[in-house]
């Protein structure tokens, strides 16, 4: 059910303190929304209004204030950590224990932040890897399981969602990709 308050992303977003640009806000400042997600707020979204934000750029306008409670913004964060890629283009990396360390990329590939084809996202919501490259991760590799990202084409099945703790910090090496 909708609440009157709630926002549909229309397309890839972020959410964030202020009405800069999103590649000028640090990673840490700003949570990712994917295409479909709908955020429940306090109270109806409104027009910025502070002043220091007013004038910072010709799009302020098409930005909206909202009310977030912390347990949404949990939710966000969780929801941010996830990862997806597309499974027959990856082969495990196993560590000591046989546990997951890493994935070899066997094609030219996409680290992406929602299971969507590559070709529909945003520059900001993939990563590209280049064939034999290895992503390091922290966390496991899942099916994915989110409702909204289970909706989103017919070879969802193929897709994996890579489940990251804590800080998203990104290190671009010649031959590794590390999302920590």
């Amino acid at each position: 059910m909708r609440n009157v308050g709630d926002s549909l992303a229309t397309q890839g977003t972020w959410v964030k303190k202020t009405c800069a640009f999103s590649w000028e806000v640090a990673e840490h400042s700003k949570i990712h929304i994917p295409e479909g997600l709908r955020v429940p707020s306090e109270g109806l979204p409104y027009a910025v209004d502070d002043p220091d934000e007013v004038n910072r750029h010709d799009w302020v306008c098409q930005h909206r204030k909202i009310w977030l409670t912390p347990r949404v913004v949990q939710f966000l964060k969780q929801r941010a950590s996830q990862w997806y890629i597309y499974w027959p283009h990856w082969r495990v990396l196993a560590g000591p224990g046989n546990e997951v360390a890493g994935l070899v990329a066997l094609a030219n590939t996409w680290v992406k932040r929602s299971a969507q084809f590559s070709d529909k996202l945003g520059k900001d919501e993939k990563l590209f890897v280049a064939e034999g490259q290895v992503v390091y991760i922290s966390g496991g590799v899942k099916m994915v399981e989110s409702p909204l990202e289970r909706r989103r084409h017919q070879y969802i099945d193929e897709h994996r969602c890579i489940v990251l703790g804590g800080r998203m910090q990104l290190v671009q090496g010649k031959d590794s990709l590390f999302l920590a």
